[in-house]
């Protein structure tokens, strides 16, 4: 063996030791406390979109192509003469990929394809650039898709905002430390498709506007491989994110079909274990049959001639045989998320409740509530509604109260009570997440 591949090899091992050591401590960490875990199923206590004691772990897929997991996985090709990257994790990550990478193989990276542009998945490029020039390789090239400058350009034109999302989505305070002042754009970009020649052989790349505007899927045709990046997630997909930038739920549908056409016998993608065989089918169509059900049932109704507000107060759920598979629950997306995503897609934002096309403030609607039946009955009520466990009624009651003049600090801790019962409830960990945010919100307002 060369001396440097032994010398990855060794340090691969010291340090994935420790990480791997940490990574039990914090799986031990979420079946004890399951709410500030995002990705431990609530019921079973086990984690179920991505499996954290597996983070730095190499898993080979098929001859030639393996998967190192991570918050977000990268995917690996080997050839004879070089690797191929598919995302690059983030920068907090990019360290234990790289030794895991390296305890593979001691081969340059020739090529970094981005799935798409989101920070998790692309910020750790800078790792494996630094990792040529180190080694005296020559430079990779980077592939994505053409859209994913211009995301690039948000994201540098906005960073307090995207670190404030992503902070009550995550429900951490630490996602600013992962947001960069800038990003590494692709050298080469496409629209539709194309293809980058191996070795010899085709790794074809695929645009979907689905989860982003800017998304590819790579499909590798001689070995019957898919790598999904985000289009799929063991969950119901999470178009509708609350506060993102509108997603395409159609489009999601349509690229789902479009790579089970191709009829792989392997998927691999972001935040998933390698699926294999004829579940390969399955995953794909069912995902894609219940998005098409969210988003048909929508325009169905809207050309009906029925209201966005109207849609939403009937809270469609999809049918129970697509509601019982595994891989579609609601613990990322869910169902009213994506409705929402279709209706902002094609309805704009007005409900259609004429309060809502010039709606009064927050402080005005409080201090007429309470103006009306007096804050002491507000706080009876709110209270016997939590009593009857209907704190989705008791919230706007209780958000009314806090912001009238005569709000206390027992009226804000209150709410901080009903947003809690909230999010323990909540089976989407993205809503349980802003619920809790919220409910934190509350009480440091309290301690003001």
């Amino acid at each position: 063996m060369p001396r440097s591949q032994r010398s990855f090899k060794i340090r691969a091992a010291l340090r994935g030791s420790l990480f791997r050591n940490a990574m039990r401590c914090v799986e031990m960490l979420a079946k004890r406390n399951p709410d500030r875990y995002p990705y431990c199923d609530r019921d079973t206590r086990k984690l179920k979109i991505m499996d954290i004691t597996r983070f730095g772990r190499y898993e080979t897929v098929t001859d030639g192509v393996g998967l190192i997991y991570s918050f977000a996985n990268v995917g690996i090709i080997i050839g004879t003469r070089g690797v191929v990257l598919i995302d690059t994790s983030s920068a907090t990550f990019s360290k234990q990929i790289w030794l895991t990478l390296r305890a593979q193989t001691s081969l340059p990276i020739e090529h970094i394809i981005f799935t798409h542009g989101h920070i998790d998945h692309v910020t750790g490029v800078q790792r494996f650039l630094d990792d040529a020039a180190e080694h005296g390789f020559p430079r990779p090239t980077i592939w994505g898709h053409e859209k994913m400058l211009a995301r690039f350009d948000r994201y540098e034109r906005m960073p307090g905002w995207i670190t404030e999302v992503n902070r009550r989505q995550f429900g951490s305070n630490n996602v600013g430390k992962s947001i960069p002042a800038s990003y590494v754009r692709p050298d080469y970009v496409f629209s539709d498709s194309i293809v980058i020649d191996f070795e010899g052989e085709p790794v074809e790349l695929y645009h979907a506007d689905a989860e982003t505007d800017d998304a590819a899927w790579v499909w590798l045709p001689q070995r019957g491989v898919a790598y999904v990046g985000d289009l799929l997630l063991n969950s119901l997909p999470n178009t509708g994110n609350p506060n993102k930038v509108q997603r395409n739920t159609l489009g999601w549908a349509m690229a789902l079909e479009a790579i089970a056409a191709k009829q792989p016998q392997h998927l691999m993608g972001g935040h998933f274990q390698p699926i294999a065989g004829d579940q390969c089918q399955e995953v794909l169509i069912e995902t894609a049959r219940a998005l098409r059900y969210l988003h048909d049932a929508v325009v169905d109704r809207l050309n009906a001639g029925r209201w966005p507000e109207q849609i939403l107060s009937e809270k469609l759920q999809l049918p129970e045989d697509l509601r019982s598979k595994p891989y579609l629950r609601e613990v990322y997306g869910c169902c009213e998320f994506v409705v929402r995503d279709v209706l902002r897609q094609y309805a704009g934002w007005w409900t259609g409740h004429p309060a809502e096309l010039f709606p009064l403030s927050r402080a005005e609607m409080g201090a007429e509530m309470v103006g009306l039946v007096g804050a002491d009955r507000l706080r009876e009520r709110i209270r016997e509604l939590m009593t009857q466990q209907q704190c989705a009624t008791a919230l706007p009651l209780a958000v009314m109260l806090t912001d009238s003049p005569e709000v206390t600090a027992a009226d804000r801790d209150l709410l901080a009570t009903v947003l809690e019962k909230l999010s323990d409830s909540e089976r989407s960990f993205i809503a349980r997440n802003l619920f809790a945010q919220e409910a934190a919100a509350a009480k440091r307002s309290q301690s003001g």
